[in-house]
Order: C-alpha cells, then structure tokens, then sequence
C-alpha cells in the first residue's frame, strides 16, 4: 500500500515501500497518529496522518516547514513527508513517555524543585525556538512528554507554532492554556509562550488553576512568579523565557525550597458550632489529595477528634497518632503531646478550636492563618467583630490571613463578602 486515505490504514500494512505499522497511538485535532517501523532500518517512528479536510489551514505543511530545520534533543525530528488526494502523512522521531497531563489526572503530585526544574528545561526549549524566530503557541500539559527513566521533558505538537513577522491571523491557541492576545488583535509572541508556561506552573503545583489554592499552599516567591507569567496585559508579563528562568534560577538558590518543607497552619472559630474541625479537615484531604504528607492535630478540650475517630471505617494507631478514614490525626491528650510527632509531615493543621485572647499569639505563629465563622445574616455582627479583632491583634505578624465561611447560602455569602472588613472571604464547601 503506498497511498492509504487515514481510516484504511491497519497494522502490519507496508506504508510507502518502506514503513510497516506497528500500531495505532492516539487521536488527533486533524487526524490520528501511528507507531511505524523503517523497514530496512529497523527503527521505530512516529506517523500524523493529517485529513486535509480538517486541516483547512494547512498546520500539517506549517509544521513540516518549522520542524525541518530545527535540532534540538527536545524537539521531535521530521524524516519525511507523504501526500495524497485526501491526506498529509508525516514521518517524525517516536517520543517514548508519558504526558504531563496524564501524571496531573493521576493526581502525581510535582514538589517546588521538580516544577523549577521541568520549568527550567521548557525555557531551555523555547530560548532555542524564540531564538529560531519560531513561538509554540500551544504548551499545554498534553504536549509536553515526561520520560519517567530520565526525568527529561520533550516538547511536542508544531501544528499551531509561527515564524516571527508571520502574517496569519490563524489563532487556534488551547482554551486556558493560550494567552488573552491569542483571542484578539493584541501582538503574539515570546510572552505568549510565557503565558501558556504560566498555566503549566499552576497546574503542576496545585493540579488545577485556582490562584488561591496557589497562594494557600505554596506562600512564597513561586507564587508571585506565576502570577507574573499570568499577567492578563503582555506588557506587564514575564517578556521572555530567559527573563522566567533567571527568575526561577533566583528561588531555586534560595534555601527555603526543600523536598520536605513544612507548612503550619492554624484554624480557629469565631465562636461555637461554625465548623472550625470539618473545615480542618476538608483542608487536610485537600493538602493530601495534593500529594502532601498531612497531619491534623487538636489544640483544644473539645474532645471532637475522638469522636470523628469512633465514627471512622478503618482506623490505626501508632505513636500517639491516629490514622482514621485515611487522615492522620493528633487528639488533645490533655497538653502532653509532643512537638516531635509532628515531624516528617509537610502540612501541619491545628485546630484550635473556638478563638480565644489566650491563643492568639501562638496562632499568629502559623504560616497561614484560617478564621472559621458564619455568614448567617444573625451572626454578621458578631462574624465581622471576630475578623476585625483578629486582624487586629495579629498586626505585624507575617502570617498569611483567611476567612473562611462555613456552608452557607449563596445569598448569605455575598453579603458577608460584601462587607469592607472582608478581604476575599472563601466560601466552605458542604461535605457530610
């Protein structure tokens, strides 16, 4: 068979005289992707087989142009190109691996270091394309191959990237991955690719593209380097690959970023019944569902966590510390428990029950600070004293300050959000 249309192609065919198909790999935006063997080379390919009627802007010869001239260990290399009536067929390096966006849906969580460093080889790829005059304009989690033996990143899928001073007006950038210039007039180029590193950023960290669960786990300057890539304005952005990865190659040398950094955070209510424990704990299966090793421990007589433990499925104990439904817990042993106990965890959450003037110096020690309180409109007022007198009496402290409002109506929340005193309140999800 040496001119297949797309859909007739099986494996074991002999495409061409000199390919035989190995296999079928995946789907395409404009066609379907096959493993194909040189026959007298023995070595294993890659084949886009591209439907020219899906492919109205012809990306198949635009990626066949830019990838023809590029080398790059990152950068798959083209061998060959085959046409017909009805199809483009692209022979291009078979890159083993498996894409980023496979390891996030498996919720494979990506430590600071391993994010700088995945960034740090991205702005490797896109100083040597910039450099070329080429701009991707499609990074996303999908197109970025992760091999898991090496740790090494490869940079796929050419089919949207132009060449400096281009005079399309084709855009066709991924939905929240592309940047705002690539949806209307504004000028395109190496900041976009910046943008689209940005998102990449964020989701590594957090697994999803919410800014404050950025902020909330990681407060410290890679926070603020994210956001800068995401500036909605291309002239307030991070310009250039190079200007991230002197950024990055700044938090990367300082000493705060550890494998095993712990992160303290205090939880206190604004008065009884709010939800001060179910919150903790929702933000414990958050920071564990995120990957973190996570300990809750109790600071208050209530007594809650002993009962939680009574109602759980599955529970063991080792140590002093309760692992029950698969959070591990720490009960108030009457003031006898041992700081050492913690140790090991990268997220600790005390629960220190209802707030009090006695433990608000030693709350305000927290690395992030989260008030529990009602936004009920018969507990505004009181709601809006507790706020402001915590804020207050932790002036000066460099904690970071949430308010958190337990499960409420809409309504409610709006009108708490809408007071002055309330700084971004965030609305607690309702779990049984």
């Amino acid at each position: 068979m040496n001119s297949p249309g797309d859909g007739d192609i099986q494996k074991d065919d002999i495409l061409f005289g000199r390919y035989r198909v190995c296999g079928f790999i995946g789907q395409g935006s404009f066609g379907r992707v096959y493993l194909i063997e040189h026959l007298k080379l023995k070595t294993v390919r890659a084949l886009k087989c591209i439907d020219k009627c899906r492919d109205p802007y012809n990306t198949s010869g635009r990626e066949a142009d830019i990838l023809k001239n590029l080398r790059h260990p990152a950068i798959p290399i083209i061998y060959d190109i085959e046409e017909n009536e009805e199809s483009v067929f692209i022979v291009e390096e078979y890159i083993q691996g498996v894409s980023l966006q496979s390891l996030i849906s498996q919720k494979r969580h990506f430590t600071v270091r391993e994010v700088i460093r995945l960034t740090l080889e991205l702005c490797d790829i896109l100083e040597y394309l910039h450099g070329n005059g080429i701009f991707h304009y499609d990074i996303k989690p999908d197109n970025i191959i992760y091999n898991i033996d090496t740790g090494t990143l490869r940079l796929i899928d050419y089919g949207n990237a132009h060449k400096a001073g281009s005079t399309s007006d084709i855009r066709m950038g991924t939905r929240m991955f592309a940047a705002p210039e690539m949806y209307g007039k504004g000028h395109t180029g190496a900041q976009s690719d910046v943008y689209s590193i940005g998102v990449v950023m964020l989701l590594l960290l957090t697994g999803g593209t919410d800014m404050e669960g950025l902020d909330a786990v990681y407060p410290h300057s890679i926070a603020k380097t994210v956001r800068e890539c995401l500036f909605h304005s291309e002239k307030e952005r991070i310009s250039t690959a190079s200007g991230l990865k002197r950024k990055l190659r700044s938090i990367q040398n300082k000493k705060f970023i550890s494998e095993n950094v712990s992160l303290h955070i205090g939880f206190a209510g604004a008065f009884h019944g709010c939800g001060t424990t179910h919150t903790a704990l929702l933000a414990a299966e958050y920071f564990r569902s995120k990957g973190f090793r996570t300990v809750l421990r109790e600071v208050n007589d209530s007594g809650d966590f002993f009962e939680f433990i009574k109602t759980a499925k599955q529970i063991a104990f080792k140590g002093g510390i309760y692992t029950a439904d698969g959070a591990d817990l720490i009960p108030e042993y009457n003031g006898c428990v041992a700081m050492d106990m913690e140790e090991g965890y990268q997220r600790i959450i005390r629960d220190y029950g209802v707030l009090r003037d006695d433990i608000v110096e030693e709350l305000a020690k927290s690395d992030i600070v989260c008030l529990v309180v009602s936004a009920a409109p018969w507990r505004l007022k009181k709601t809006i004293e507790s706020v402001r007198g915590l804020r207050n009496r932790m002036e000066g402290s460099r904690a970071k300050f949430y308010v958190l409002a337990s499960p409420c109506k809409i309504r409610d929340f709006k009108r708490l959000a809408a007071n002055s005193s309330m700084i971004n309140p965030i609305r607690v999800p309702y779990r049984p």
